[in-house]
């Protein structure tokens, strides 16, 4: 079974497109007698990860690829803003790259029908990236769907560990004490406190001007995320229910979690201005909220970090840190994007066989030679990184040196202090425990008490937008639901209003999606079945 949408390719235009995903393995043989790496001097045009622009030949990182695969590296260093137009646009003019990033499988589908890029099949991947093809089929299988195409597979996917990091509560401690109350754990304690920090003037200045909660942004990640997630739904994603995918938005749990904000609101619980999108980290350190929803370990040495913020403002002020409030079924947690992250393709170009077999070593050694991956993200020890004290209490276990505390020296030469997920040199990512063994003590300490998985809530396909026609309706769809939510939770609407979206979702490309995404969550499982994935 294959799903396509129809391309317009327009040379020096924005390109409208939709995914076609697929599962069969037929011809892989074949295709895979094509890659076999000739020891050559290779040179390779290479597009990565757009997160070093300005960058310019002869880094570090380069230098060290290039000696030690035999290659000579033509980098290419676009900036992320309209990254995938200009890319397309340069290789409709004929410039085609060798190794080319793509930030969304919507991208790998333009690419393919461009004939921009080439097949490349499991077993060629297993072959020379055997490590590598493994440890992402079992850490983050659902990736593969991200490079399928036609029953064929046109690229490798490659992961991010952050992005399964849990959230976590953070309240106003001195609040709390001055109510001598406990951090909560569950909804209705949460709401408890926060009615106090809402209408018994926490801040002692006799006015009424604080709230206990807002949003970070105007996004779905951010919209209220774990007071869905205490009913257990993620109101913006796909869900699997009794072997179905389902919206879920749809979900009765979306209404029940309405129903408590809306009450929220009324009481004066949520701050107004989550309507214009202001940050909740803001409102926080400036006084006017009592919680947030934390993501970082609190370094005390960061005077960017929110505590240190606060203390600015407040100097007696403190935070607290709890884990997310359990729902009426005893369920917690957030929107996390999941493991799976993005796709690396190939390009089209002369001698791509022995090219990609060469890249591919070179994925193999970037996971699993921690002195490459180190050297690739940090440079040389002693010149621009050194080992941190044991002792640190910064979140990772090295420090740059020089120039090199400055992001934008790290950026032009293009070095990069992440280890959790892909770098412009490093598309393929290292293993979780190389990751931990670059934090400190003190960060893996706080990891394992605080960034507990269970409450990192997945889309079933970790990216909403991988259905094929949500190119064309999901932000549209999802623009109307929050909007629909944000009336309802501040009374201008009843809850039953929900049903205007309920009734748009269904006529307006939402049934069509959701045939779709059950169709790709069997694309999936015949995927599983082809590469061994139980």
């Amino acid at each position: 079974m294959k799903m396509r949408k129809s391309i317009c390719a327009l040379l020096a235009a924005v390109f409208t497109i939709g995914m076609l995903a697929g599962c069969s393995g037929s011809g892989s043989s074949e295709a895979g007698e094509k890659f076999v790496d000739n020891n050559e001097t290779l040179t390779l045009k290479w597009l990565g990860y757009p997160v070093n622009p300005g960058a310019g030949e002869g880094t570090i990182p380069e230098l060290e690829l290039e000696e030690k695969y035999n290659v000579e590296i033509k980098p290419m260093f676009y900036e992320q803003n309209k990254f995938n137009d200009k890319k397309t646009m340069l290789m409709a003019g004929g410039e085609i790259p060798d190794l080319i990033y793509e930030l969304d499988p919507l991208h790998v589908v333009q690419d393919v029908d461009q004939e921009f890029v080439v097949e490349v099949p499991y077993e060629t991947i297993k072959e020379y990236a055997p490590e590598y093809y493994n440890y992402l089929c079992e850490y983050a299988p659902a990736a593969w769907i991200y490079s399928r195409y036609e029953d064929k597979n046109w690229g490798v996917p490659n992961f991010n560990h952050s992005h399964m990091e849990s959230h976590q509560s953070i309240y106003r401690a001195d609040w709390l004490k001055k109510f001598n109350l406990e951090v909560p754990n569950t909804l209705d304690e949460m709401h408890d406190v926060f009615y106090k920090f809402a209408n018994e003037d926490p801040d002692g200045n006799g006015k009424k001007d604080t709230y206990g909660l807002s949003i970070s942004q105007q996004h779905y990640h951010f919209y209220f995320s774990e007071i869905f997630g205490a009913y257990g739904v993620l109101p913006f994603d796909w869900e699997e229910l009794d072997g179905k995918i389902i919206y879920g938005g749809l979900r009765p749990e979306t209404k029940e979690a309405l129903k408590t904000l809306s009450t929220w609101y009324s009481e004066g619980i949520i701050h107004p201005d989550f309507l214009l999108g202001t940050s909740d980290s803001d409102l926080f350190v400036s006084g006017q909220i009592g919680y947030v929803r934390g993501s970082a370990y609190f370094d005390p040495t960061n005077k960017s970090g929110l505590d240190n913020k606060l203390k600015v403002n407040f100097p007696d002020a403190d935070v607290a840190i709890g884990f997310l409030p359990t729902g009426p079924e005893g369920k917690a947690g957030v929107r996390a994007w999941g493991r799976a992250c993005h796709v690396v393709s190939f390009g089209n170009t002369e001698g791509y066989g022995a090219k990609v077999s060469r890249m591919l070593k070179m994925f193999e050694g970037m996971f699993t030679d921690k002195e490459l991956a180190t050297k690739i993200r940090l440079g040389n020890e002693g010149e621009q990184y050194q080992a941190a004290s044991a002792d640190t209490t910064k979140a990772q276990n090295f420090e740059f040196l020089g120039d090199y505390t400055e992001s934008d020296a790290r950026r032009v030469n293009g070095l990069s202090n992440d280890f959790a997920g892909p770098t412009f040199w490093a598309p393929a990512p290292v293993d979780y425990d190389t990751y931990r063994s670059t934090r400190s003590n003190a960060w893996n300490a706080y990891a394992d008490k605080w960034l507990d998985e269970k409450y990192s809530l997945t889309d079933y396909f970790f990216k909403v937008d991988v259905v094929p026609s949500s190119a064309d309706y999901i932000i549209d769809l999802r623009n109307k639901q929050m909007a629909v939510m944000s009336e309802i939770i501040t009374g201008d609407k009843p809850v039953d209003a929900y049903a205007e979206f309920e009734k748009e979702w269904e006529t307006a490309g939402g049934k069509v999606m959701t045939e779709e995404a059950n169709q790709l969550k069997d694309e999936l499982a015949d995927i599983y079945k082809e590469i061994g994935v139980k």
